[in-house]
């Protein structure tokens, strides 16, 4: 099972790779994607939560749901209206996932 260190060294790799390339896509990948690397401590039962995180079946579903609603609007007018419209449809499902009986994960370590 991968960790924590293993992780932040393919990071580091990943983002030599592309800083030349894609400098805005290694510089977000330096900000953003370590703050995913919290799942390797903070869950109690990580290798189970790691198998659950590591699937698409989430994932998936949002961006059915994104396309579903973006859609029909085709062009936006910039990059702020497009940002609004995902944000709100995300936390809308955030909600939903938060209030089912039976939760993917598991709430014990929320």
């Amino acid at each position: 099972m991968p960790s924590q260190a293993e992780a932040t060294i393919l990071l580091k790799k990943v983002i030599d790779k592309y800083k030349d390339t894609a400098s805005a896509l290694a510089e977000w990948m330096t900000e953003n994607i370590p703050e995913g690397f919290t799942v390797f401590s903070v869950l109690p039962d990580a290798a189970f939560a790691r198998r659950r995180l590591r699937t698409t079946k989430c994932s998936e579903f949002q961006n059915k749901e994104l396309k579903k609603r973006t859609r029909p609007i085709r062009v936006f007018p910039n990059k702020e209206s497009l940002l609004r419209i995902a944000t709100a449809l995300l936390i809308e499902l955030d909600e939903t996932w938060l209030a089912e009986s039976k939760p993917y994960i598991g709430r014990e370590w929320q």
